[in-house]
């Protein structure tokens, strides 16, 4: 009878040395693939900082699967962007305002929120 139930296999070889002796003994595209799942679903994706962080924590067993680490250093990079972009709506909203309901900070925004809307303008 295993020792592990085949669920719980791929969590115990997340460990650099066990992920060793378990690709000596069977290095198959279905292991790696249940090797790299269990280690992505630890990964916390939320922010640039805890993508570096992941990578610089798990570095030697990222070097294990080509190409993954460079996914991750992309997926930091959009994480960031994302941020920027969420940061220059905010910032344009405040200062020009929304369609529905929010005033504008800025004079753009104040000078559109004070227009009346002039019924059947071109």
């Amino acid at each position: 009878m295993p020792m592990l139930r085949d669920d719980q296999v791929a969590e115990a070889f997340v460990n650099p040395q066990a992920t060793d002796r378990l690709f000596a003994q069977a290095d198959t595209p279905a292991v790696r693939a249940a090797i790299c799942d269990e280690g992505l679903s630890r990964a916390n994706t939320a922010s640039p900082e805890r993508i570096q962080r992941f990578v610089q924590e798990h570095g030697e067993q990222l070097q294990r699967f080509p190409g993954l680490r460079e996914e991750f250093e992309r997926a930091g990079m959009a994480r960031g962007a994302e941020a920027i972009a969420a940061a220059r709506e905010t910032a344009t909203t405040r200062e020009l305002g929304t369609p529905d309901s929010e005033k504008g900070r800025g004079a753009v925004g104040a000078i559109c929120s004070s227009a009346t809307p002039t019924p059947n303008a071109p």
